[in-house]
């Protein structure tokens, strides 16, 4: 119970700041159900701290909002993706060489036997890294466009755009290059239309050089998470807005369910106190996980989500028009891009609500709150894309030889189980961060609220004894002391301790 017990004193310490400094102590810790909660999970913790430490006396509606969950979501998807893109990729490196027990970096291969330039390639079918059909989407389409990013940043875009292009050599080859912004060669692409056989190749320049220079290089020459795509993958994981308008197979959408479940699983354990080995368990599920994944899946190849309201379900669906704002963002200037982005947040928010009838603002709220807790899988989601599984799997026939023999996200993630659960804690690692410095910022006003009230008390004690023997020593008008003890006390209103260096 000590995790728990951690979790209700945390909780506790906050009420008394908040009963100091004259603020209700709302909830007791035990009415919280991420404190009750035996998950390690912090995420949904962190959500309730945020909004127990968040003063609520503010001035000004934009103050009251900030520690909201629509605010939480903005701010995340908007301002702080940069940051979860950049800890994410030194995650996918990590991962990479865990995954594949490479701990030593070594010299990339120049002369293998086989190989069209000597070094590492491997040739398989299409699904060996394409676990959605992404590659039979029209990059060009209103769809197509919420989910691939620009030519020279997203790989996704430039492997479709091979694919789907004219072949540019006899018997069905076409080919490309992926490249970093400053011209350097990276991988070799090659798609047999006839026989649909992808090939990926080191380039020849890396022959000879550091493997762990070349994983670097390219992680740093992708988008890994394009805004708009973010918001996108964000809405199909809720509600299957993207896959039932690609129609998207049950199948397929049932093993994203499921690599789902295992993001929940392995973050609900704690690499850091549990002896945890992981194994197949993280990727096994009971007859209940099933049935509800199984439904989950139907409901989404529909674009819909079952909503229990308590007193009844609801289905709810939000149309890709929706989204459809998105599509110019990658043309407008940053501060323009960001309106775009926060309207399609706001719209997110009314379409959903707009099904709860008056349980509408309960309808906003669960949306917010849940697309919150959703960040994780859907970071997840977006790098088990071509971007990163071809990554892995020239890395694995570098490494080990082979390529990966699996069809769909689900049978990835556990067959490079020690990648997965790398990428996994990464990513929930990453939005933690984001949530800690927000709830420090706001625990730091909260302390200075009390630091300043009872430095205050402490001066105002000081002087009324002051007043005390000045009267007692005078035979002047009391009024006259009070008038000099009133006006240093103004002093003290505008006292403002700095107390910036106590986290």
């Amino acid at each position: 119970m000590g995790f728990q017990d951690d979790k209700g004193k945390i909780f506790e310490e906050i009420g008394v700041f908040k009963v100091m400094e004259g603020l209700p102590k709302e909830k007791k810790p035990s009415s919280f159900d991420s404190v009750k909660s035996k998950s390690k999970n912090l995420l949904p913790f962190m959500l309730d701290l945020l909004s127990s430490s968040c003063t609520d006396n503010a001035k000004t509606l934009k103050d009251k909002a900030r520690c909201s969950g629509s605010r939480i979501l903005k701010d995340v998807l908007i301002e702080f993706l940069p940051e979860l893109a950049r800890i994410s990729k030194e995650g996918v490196v990590k991962a990479i060489k865990a995954g594949l027990a490479c701990g030593t970096d070594f010299s990339i291969p120049s002369s293998l036997p086989g190989t069209s330039n000597g070094t590492p390639e491997f040739t398989d079918k299409i699904d060996k890294v394409d676990f959605t059909d992404l590659m039979k989407v029209d990059p060009t389409s209103p769809t197509g466009n919420l989910l691939f990013g620009k030519n020279n940043k997203d790989f996704n875009r430039r492997l479709v755009e091979t694919i789907q292009s004219a072949p540019t050599s006899t018997g069905g080859i076409k080919s490309d290059k992926w490249t970093t912004q400053g011209g350097v060669d990276l991988l070799d692409i090659k798609f047999d239309s006839n026989t649909e056989d992808l090939t990926i190749g080191i380039s020849s320049n890396w022959g000879g050089k550091s493997f762990q220079d070349f994983l670097v290089t390219y992680v740093n020459s992708v988008e890994m998470f394009p805004k708009k795509t973010a918001i996108a993958t964000l809405t199909d994981q809720m509600f299957g807005t993207i896959s039932a308008s690609l129609d998207i197979s049950s199948e397929k959408l049932l093993a994203l369910e499921q690599m789902d479940r295992s993001v929940d699983k392995i973050l609900e354990t704690d690499v850091c106190t549990d002896d945890l080995i992981i194994d197949d368990s993280f990727f096994s599920f009971d007859n209940e996980d099933r049935e509800l994944m199984e439904r989950n899946a139907r409901n989404k190849s529909r674009g819909v989500n079952v909503v229990d309201l308590g007193c009844g379900f609801v289905e709810v669906s939000v149309p890709v028009d929706v989204l459809s704002g998105l599509t110019t963002v990658d043309t407008l200037s940053p501060k323009k891009s960001g309106e775009v982005l926060e309207k399609t947040l706001d719209d997110l928010g009314n379409t959903v609500g707009g099904f709860g009838g008056d349980n509408s603002e309960t309808m906003k709220k669960g949306f917010n709150l849940n697309g919150i807790k959703a960040i994780p899988k859907t970071m997840v989601r977006m790098i088990i894309t071509p971007k990163v599984t071809t990554l892995y799997q020239i890395s694995n026939k570098t490494i080990n030889g082979i390529v990966l023999n699996v069809t769909n996200g689900y049978d990835f993630s556990k067959a490079a189980k020690t990648f997965f659960d790398y990428v996994v804690r990464e990513a929930g690692a990453a939005l933690l961060k984001i949530l800690f410095n927000k709830i420090k910022k706001e625990l730091l006003i909260l302390i200075q609220k009390v630091v300043m009230k009872i430095i205050k008390e402490k001066i105002q004690l000081f002087l009324g004894a002051i007043a005390g023997i000045y009267l007692s020593k005078t035979d002047k008008d009391p009024s006259k002391a009070l008038d000099v003890i009133g006006a240093a006390s103004d002093g003290v209103d505008s006292f403002n301790p700095d107390v910036g260096n106590l986290v």
